[in-house]
Formats: structure tokens, sequence, C-alpha cells
């Protein structure tokens, strides 16, 4: 999980400061520049976490959330 954290980390920074641009109106070049990458920046980060050789230890049917101690309801008819 190690290279997927770093690409989450480097794709949140970049977002950030893509806000930052807007909210301080910098150049449009920028901005689009910036728009630009970022989609590059996204799509390497699903790769990074996709091809990660993390795979959780427990099954969606018995934690419903990997962060969280939350299980599934389970409707019954």
């Amino acid at each position: 999980m190690k290279k997927a954290s770093f690409a989450i980390y480097i794709t949140t920074l970049f977002v950030v400061v893509y806000c930052l641009f807007i909210i301080f109106e910098m150049p449009y070049s920028f901005i689009m520049a910036t728009f630009l990458v970022l989609h590059i920046i996204v799509i390497w980060m699903i790769y990074a976490i996709l091809k990660s050789k993390d795979e959780p230890k427990v099954t969606f049917d018995e934690k419903f959330y990997l962060d969280a101690s939350f299980k599934p309801t389970i409707l019954k008819k």
C-alpha cells in the first residue's frame, strides 16, 4: 500500500494546488494546464491502487467498511 498511499497523497496535493490556483485567480493557462495534468495524475492514482499487492483480510460480507467496524445490514424478507 506504500506506492498507492504515495499516489493518493500526490493526487490530493495536486487537487489542493488546483483549487488554490482558482481561488487566487492565477492566469488561465496555469489553471488549464493543472486541470489537464490532474486527469493524468488521477488515472495514475487509480492504476496504483488497482495494482497494489495489498489484499483485504476480510470479505465484504464480514466487514462492510475496511476502516470501520460497521457490519452490513441484512434485510430479511
